[in-house]
């Protein structure tokens, strides 16, 4: 007996779309959680809650941008001597590498001084995440400067 190849396909179509909508809900979801944990990150630090930013990040972290790149303590350091007046997020994107590895990538708009200097408006940032003991931290943060013009 000949199967119609219409009724296969959708029949196929009708196997397959549960799954991927469950993958994107899962991915979803999954983004939700990661811009929570980076935002958290900005708000503590906004608030000055220095124990509460180590806490985000994992005891490899590095942070690279333009200047190059640093350790965890370097980076929460400097974060100590920095005044971040207001942040948002626009254009976030995020990539699952494993079950225990996504990558968030988001424009970020910031009102932020450091050592007594302005530092750029906007960046675009990228924050690695891996979930270890259950738990989703950030191990890399990188950033790059947007042109003003």
């Amino acid at each position: 007996m000949k199967l119609n190849s219409a009724v296969v396909l959708a029949s196929a179509m009708l196997t397959v779309t549960p799954t991927m909508s469950a993958r994107g809900s899962a991915q979803t979801e999954l983004q939700t959680k990661l811009v929570k944990i980076s935002k958290d990150f900005m708000d503590d630090w906004k608030a000055g809650k220095s124990a509460a930013l180590a806490d985000i990040l994992t005891q490899d972290f590095i942070y690279a941008s333009p200047q190059g790149a640093v350790s965890r303590q370097t980076a929460l350091n400097v974060v100590s001597h920095c005044q971040l007046s207001s942040y948002s997020f626009e254009r976030v994107e995020m990539r699952q590498l494993s079950a225990d590895a996504a990558v968030l990538i988001y424009k970020l708009n910031q009102d932020l001084t450091c050592f007594g200097k302005k530092e750029p408006a906007a960046t675009i940032n990228s924050d690695t995440f891996v979930r270890r003991g259950g738990k989703w931290k950030i191990v890399l943060t990188t950033q790059t400067t947007l042109s003003s013009g």
